[in-house]
């Protein structure tokens, strides 16, 4: 995905969801091929803040990135779904000392969520929702509370300078409450996906809610609804693409590469979840006959 430099800015600089300022210490906690990377650097170095940048040993061990937040004063972070889940069954009070976690990288779990809210939350606690396409932001909500009954983690509106929009399969916005395809437009849209100009022409299309000339939208492929208040729905997706851990993973893509094995008539690769929180891929295979 070919990031600009004006949408890392659009990013971190003059927005609404998130205030950085000299004083501010962020974790580092993403890998280094995943885009909340940016977050973490760029909210830091274009703020004059502080970089803390953390062991992989000390983010799986949720007593280490405890007494890791306390020790080096950290502030902010971004950490994936599973990540918290992981920190929130075995210690919930980890996140207290801090100002802002904005957590995504998949739906978070309701349970996992209510239990750090009940037990020594963060001053301020999002759910980030965003593709890369879309530079790792676009749309954010802040949690106060989870009810018992609640299934799902409402994604917030569009950060600043982003556009969100809900659109029936014809590209026309839909009612609110009723489910559509969720495009994202903005200073965050990336250039496109560098060498594959077939799926950049798929994927990034004319804008036609915009002002500017060369506008476009990224469709996300995402469902989604808005909700009474004006806060968006995440729906989940109506094709294979599944997010595990933090990463988009094309089931086909899987089942293409197993197919291709010698002795394999057919396949089908699933996400399962066996075990609560404990999701893996598994791929069931027909064998051919000689």
């Amino acid at each position: 995905v070919a990031v600009p430099h004006r949408a890392v800015v659009r990013l971190v600089c003059e927005t609404d969801y998130v205030q950085f300022c000299a004083a501010d210490t962020i974790g580092q906690i993403a890998s280094f091929g995943f885009d909340a990377l940016t977050f973490e650097i760029w909210g830091a170095l274009c703020h004059g803040g502080r970089i803390a940048i953390l062991k992989k040993e000390t983010v799986l061990s949720p007593a280490q990135l405890a007494a890791a937040f306390r020790r080096l004063h950290v502030d902010t972070i971004f950490i994936t779904a599973a990540l918290l889940n992981q920190v929130a069954r075995e210690d919930p009070s980890a996140f207290g000392t801090l100002s802002t976690v904005i957590a995504g990288g998949e739906a978070l779990d309701p349970h996992w969520i209510r239990t750090v809210l009940e037990t020594d939350p963060p001053a301020r606690l999002l759910n980030g929702y965003g593709p890369t396409e879309n530079t790792t932001f676009t749309a954010c909500g802040l949690i106060e509370a989870v009810e018992p009954a609640s299934q799902s983690i409402p994604i917030g509106r569009p950060i600043a300078n982003t556009q969100a929009y809900i659109l029936d399969d014809d590209l026309q916005p839909v009612a609110a409450g009723v489910e559509g395809w969720l495009y994202a437009s903005g200073e965050g849209l990336a250039r496109g996906y560098l060498g594959r100009r077939d799926l950049t022409a798929d994927s990034f299309l004319p804008n036609p809610f915009g002002s500017t000339a060369g506008a476009r939208i990224y469709w996300t492929g995402d469902r989604a609804r808005h909700l009474p208040d004006g806060r968006i729905a995440f729906l989940g997706r109506r094709d294979d693409q599944i997010k595990l851990r933090g990463h988009r993973i094309e089931l086909g893509e899987i089942r293409a590469a197993v197919q291709a094995c010698p002795g394999v008539l057919d396949v089908v690769v699933v996400s399962r979840e066996d075990v609560p929180d404990e999701r893996y891929l598994a791929a069931y295979i027909v064998a051919e006959t000689s």
